[in-house]
């Protein structure tokens, strides 16, 4: 008899369970093609092979370098 009434309640509880979890997929899938169809509607970015960064060099200013032989404990 108790496995009849676990069988019954299983039947008609696990629908339940799965009901709001599928509107959860659902949902999170039309955010997703939300986020895919603005990806998609933006202007294909182009550009060329040639890099030119001017005024971008590194610069080493006010940086010490410790060599092999100097102790820089008492710089």
């Amino acid at each position: 008899m108790f496995f009849c009434y676990m069988l019954v309640i299983t039947c008609v509880y696990d629908p339940i369970n799965v009901a709001p979890q599928s509107v959860a997929k659902l949902l999170d899938m039309t955010l997703s093609l939300d986020r895919m169809r603005a990806i998609e509607n933006k202007p294909m970015q182009t550009g060329g092979k040639e890099f030119e960064p001017h005024g971008h060099d590194p610069v080493f200013k006010d940086v010490g370098f410790p060599t092999e032989t100097a102790s820089t404990a008492g710089n």
